[in-house]
């Protein structure tokens, strides 16, 4: 989706970008850790702004330990 069309998701990539890449569907939104070896979920992903809001500040554990390629 179009950030110039998308001023919510512009405002969450210029908060949070230092921090998760953010991108959204029509029914979903979506953010990657920007760092692969975080000790939280590398993705969350959620229907509700709110609750995907929440995840971000508080992200959950992660399942497995990172990838060491």
């Amino acid at each position: 989706m179009n950030t110039s069309r998308d001023p919510l998701l512009r405002l969450l990539r210029e908060h949070y970008g230092h921090r998760w890449t953010i991108r959204r569907t029509d029914n979903l939104w979506v953010a990657t850790a920007n760092d692969p070896g975080a000790d939280h979920a590398p993705t969350i992903i959620q229907p509700d702004i709110n609750e995907f809001l929440y995840d971000l500040d508080n992200p959950p554990a992660r399942a497995a330990k990172p990838s060491t390629g």
